[in-house]
């Protein structure tokens, strides 16, 4: 049997910013999962809209939590629609696979 691959998304759910980003890497997720994917999301604020998410939920509110990140996950997927400068040059030092 082939290793689970472990993924998270990075996105983001609020009022402002809408449930659209999250619906989508949902649908995403789901058809990973049944390919055996192991599958976590992780948001900064946690909300009513990211509260809908039935994977494993994970609150980032630094950076830096993502180098640590990157030895639990295979691969991590950034969704955001407004990525903050200091969080991208941030995790350009990780190495990550993103």
């Amino acid at each position: 049997m082939k290793p689970e691959v472990k993924i998270l998304f990075k996105t983001e759910a609020s009022h402002q910013v809408g449930f659209g980003h999250v619906r989508r890497l949902l649908r995403i997720a789901r058809e990973l999962q049944t390919r055996g994917c192991d599958i976590a999301f992780a948001v900064s604020e946690i909300t009513m809209l990211t509260e809908t998410i039935t994977y494993p939920l994970i609150h980032v509110s630094d950076p830096s939590i993502f180098k640590d990140l990157s030895f639990e996950f295979d691969v991590i997927i950034l969704d955001e629609p407004s990525l903050p400068n200091d969080m991208v040059n941030e995790l350009s030092k990780f190495k990550l696979k993103i």
